[in-house]
């Protein structure tokens, strides 16, 4: 039954993990978009002065965004490290466990032996 538990807790940590793995993939790509935008706007701004303000502007609003989704992408890392952590940890139990249930079963077997 314990072990059941922990196996139950191992998949729901590794389902965790891909979810947290799916959301930090998807900052990067947000990330990289807004990367390709800020280089965009940059060279608008190097060819000449027209509409200076508004790109300006974009610029402000893209590396606000950027800093966010730098933000999100560090915690979506450390989710992740997380959890691994938690399953790694999960698996080791799963592992004395099952040295513990074998152990068990020798001595139930040397027990009814004697």
């Amino acid at each position: 039954m314990f072990q059941a538990t922990l196996e139950a807790k191992t998949r729901e940590a590794e389902g965790k993990i891909d979810t947290v793995k799916t959301n930090r993939e998807r900052a990067q790509a947000a990330n990289e978009k807004l990367s390709a935008e800020m280089a965009e706007l940059e060279e608008l701004l190097a060819r000449g002065d027209e509409a200076v303000k508004e790109v300006e502007e974009k610029a402000r609003r893209i590396e606000k965004e950027r800093k966010e989704l730098d933000k999100q992408a560090t915690e979506v890392s450390s989710k992740l490290v997380e959890e691994e952590e938690a399953c790694q940890q999960l698996a080791n139990a799963t592992r004395k466990l099952e040295g513990d249930v074998k152990r068990f079963k020798e001595d139930v077997q040397n027990m009814e032996e004697k």
